[in-house]
């Protein structure tokens, strides 16, 4: 009989902090769910520091390593192993994962292991260079293969998984993120204080993330100068990052650094969103966005790029919002023009289904609880759209 027929299942999730972003939400989100279901839960990370720290259920505990890097972190997470052993052992960020497979290996308690990736791989190797590449691409591929399961959170990404590393596709399976839409509502009820949304005089656009390469503002920030040459609009880019002095320098060569606002990351994004005109995400890879998801579920018009892996799947290859190719500014440009003057109708329940916390707990149990250590999640013939 598989383990989820047991009682008192113990679970251990393991991360680097309560810091970040969507992955470590989802984790505690996850762990909360579990706990309510009476599974003994334990939030395994290097420091027991950052926001969602308030967010852990009191039934979780928090057994907090004291290193201040994942590697680091290695002896004494083989040490919990061995004196806590869990019954299952999840870990969902590359550089967890890669340090959970060791520690598992070397405790040796027979854990059942699962790993989960929320990026694209390939694009990351593409992407990326020099020696930090080589070493993490040659310690994924050999050590992913030792999990018991392995998940990706879209389903093009579960299938990339398995091209790249060579697996059988049937080890490799989908878990979609959660999303609350009444959560986000509420969230969004306040008025926002921003004053071009609070005093909105012309269209609002936003994008939101961390400024890095991965997110690619410099090419929305192009598509938004070609955009107000036919119709005022305002810029607002939520979040921070090391690219920030780059993206504020092309905005001033392109002209529109008096229309576009950097505000850093702030609790008033879905207020912002719920009020703005257009939601633009302009990545060159994901995993899958949850802040696509959270702008349908605040009602805004979406154009997003055709990057792996994600957003196609969650704009139903474009039912739901509009998709253009990966650094295209023209189509960007046109796509916001068209979503302004022709905006796509959006049911915020049917388009985000598949993405009820329900439904996703129970995606995870199967894949943490597999039959005879494998996964039994059901196998879909074709993406929920």
């Amino acid at each position: 009989m598989g383990l989820r027929g047991k009682e008192n299942a113990k679970i251990a999730i393991f991360m680097p902090s309560f810091a970040g972003g969507g992955a470590e939400r989802v984790m505690v989100m996850l762990s909360n769910a579990l706990a309510q279901r009476n599974y003994q839960v334990d939030i395994v990370v290097c420091q027991a520091s950052g926001p969602f720290h308030s967010d852990v259920a009191p039934t979780v505990r928090v057994v907090d390593l004291k290193s201040k890097r994942a590697v680091l972190a290695l002896p004494r997470l083989t040490t919990y192993l061995r004196t806590h052993r869990p019954d299952v052992f999840l870990s969902v960020l590359t550089h967890t994962n890669v340090v959970a497979i060791l520690a598992a290996t070397m405790a040796r308690t027979g854990v059942r292991l699962v790993v989960g990736e929320r990026n694209s791989l390939a694009s990351w190797a593409i992407e990326s260079r020099g020696i930090k590449r080589r070493i993490r691409n040659f310690l994924v591929r050999a050590l992913y293969p030792k999990a018991d399961a392995i998940f990706g959170n879209s389903y093009r990404m579960s299938e990339e998984i398995s091209t790249y590393l060579s697996l059988d596709p049937r080890k490799v399976r989908t878990i979609y993120n959660p999303l609350s839409i009444e959560m986000i509502a509420r969230k969004a009820e306040p008025l926002p204080t921003h004053p071009w949304i609070a005093n909105k005089s012309c269209p609002v656009v936003i994008g939101a993330g961390r400024l890095t390469e991965q997110k690619d503002f410099g090419t929305l920030i192009s598509a938004f100068a070609e955009f107000r040459k036919h119709q005022p609009a305002r810029l607002i880019i939520f979040g921070d990052g090391p690219d920030r002095d780059v993206l504020q320098e092309k905005c001033r060569q392109l002209g529109v650094s008096d229309n576009v606002d950097f505000p850093g990351f702030s609790s008033e994004l879905h207020s912002a969103l719920k009020r703005a005109d257009i939601f633009v995400l302009s990545s060159r890879w994901e995993g899958l966005p949850n802040i696509l998801l959270e702008a349908i579920a605040c009602g805004v018009s979406v154009v997003s790029t055709d990057c792996p892996t994600g957003p196609a799947e969650i704009l139903g290859d474009g039912q739901w919002g509009r998709l253009c190719p990966v650094g295209d500014v023209a189509c960007l440009a046109n796509a916001m023009t068209a979503a302004l003057v022709d905006p796509i109708t959006v049911l915020p329940e049917e388009a985000l289904a598949a993405f009820d916390p329900e439904m996703v707990l129970e995606a995870y149990l199967e894949v943490l609880f597999g039959e005879n250590g494998g996964v039994v999640l059901a196998e879909r013939e074709e993406p929920v759209t």
